[in-house]
């Protein structure tokens, strides 16, 4: 049995070679009704590129093997001639090729899922990986896919790596996000590991919610805001059962925030990214926010880091020469979070900031 992706891969080198052979290859392909192309030739490194040249090689089929018999009756050394007979692909070798790239074409559409230059994906990672694990696995036992499933192995293998190496930040990332947070979506991906992570992600809440709201030594205690105005806006109205009331006591009072996002309903748009949806939401669940940018940054997947280069070629001038990495890198994000408008926050109340002076000059004055 021939290696059919082999196979394909050494005819695209003859089509490739030369003018006249590409010349040739378009002409057949005019005189079929398709769209004069090139076949394309994979890089190792890249599965991708192994995809592409399969299907571009899947939609010229019905002129390949024509291809290969003119550059045969055209061959006059009968060793070259008899070595591009070879090359000719049969029907039961197409059809292994169409096998091939449905299995190609599951992993694509997974890496669709989390690939991305402007914006983070870490949230949509484990569900395509899961997703693509299940498909490849229940494709596995199927007699279609027999003589793949070493290599079904292999990628099954490989994947799970990938997964286990996201296990710590892809569960937060995944409540972070309105479809999925802690619903059925979620218990669906996580399966009998769903119940033990929630209770993770209450933990690490609870501590971030007590590191933020830990008052500094000095600092006074202050009327909330919205407490302040609705007290200044209850002086308009003649009702006495309008009186403030002060809040009961919370055992847990980081659950009230908690509670609120789990429970609430949010929409995202197409045209707003995950990370601004938190700038604007940072006032509502301060909680939330900071953990979603500790965790939402975490690169789901790695893309061509040329431009990352490039642009980087563009802060580090001459004159900047001397820069840090840690200031580029500062630089680099000020400047992405501009051209993509990511910079998002809502003007604090000014008695927080009045509070802020407080401490400040209590620190002076004890000095």
């Amino acid at each position: 049995q021939r290696d059919e992706i082999s196979l394909i891969r050494n005819i695209s080198v003859k089509q490739r070679n030369g003018a006249m052979r590409k010349l040739r290859f378009h002409k057949l392909a005019e005189e079929k009704g398709l769209k004069p192309r090139n076949l394309l030739r994979d890089m190792p490194v890249r599965w991708s590129s192994t995809s592409f040249m399969l299907n571009r090689a899947w939609e010229m089929r019905t002129i390949v093997n024509k291809f290969i018999f003119e550059l045969k009756d055209d061959e006059p050394k009968a060793k070259q001639k008899a070595a591009l007979g070879e090359m000719l692909i049969q029907d039961d070798e197409w059809e292994r090729v169409e096998i091939v790239r449905e299995l190609f074409q599951l992993a694509d559409e997974a890496q669709q899922m989390f690939s991305a230059e402007r914006y983070p994906t870490l949230y949509n990672a484990m569900p395509a990986m899961l997703s693509l694990l299940a498909a490849w696995e229940r494709r596995r036992l199927l007699p279609k896919f027999t003589d793949f499933v070493p290599a079904l192995d292999a990628a099954i293998t490989k994947l799970q790596k990938h997964i286990w190496k996201i296990r710590s930040a892809a569960p937060r990332t995944t409540v972070l996000h309105p479809e999925y947070k802690l619903g059925r979506m979620f218990r669906k991906f996580w399966g009998d590991l769903a119940p033990d992570l929630e209770e993770r992600m209450e933990k690490l809440f609870s501590l971030r919610y007590e590191q933020l709201h830990k008052k500094p030594n000095g600092a006074s205690n202050t009327v909330e805001p919205r407490l302040q105005t609705k007290r200044l806006l209850d002086e308009f109205s003649d009702d006495e059962s309008n009186e403030i009331l002060p809040s009961p006591a919370v055992a847990e009072p980081w659950r009230t925030e908690y509670r609120a996002w789990i429970d609430a309903h949010h929409e995202l748009t197409q045209d707003m990214p995950l990370v601004r949806l938190w700038g604007v939401l940072t006032t509502q669940y301060p909680t939330w926010a900071s953990l979603a940018r500790d965790y939402l940054p975490v690169m789901g997947s790695s893309v061509s880091s040329e431009r990352a280069f490039s642009g980087g070629g563009l802060v580090i001038t001459d004159r900047r020469g001397s820069l840090k990495g840690d200031v580029v890198e500062a630089l680099q994000s000020i400047k992405c979070a501009l051209h993509n408008d990511l910079l998002v926050r809502a003007p604090m109340p000014s008695s927080i900031l009045e509070a802020e002076l407080v401490i400040e000059d209590s620190d002076d004055d004890g000095e």
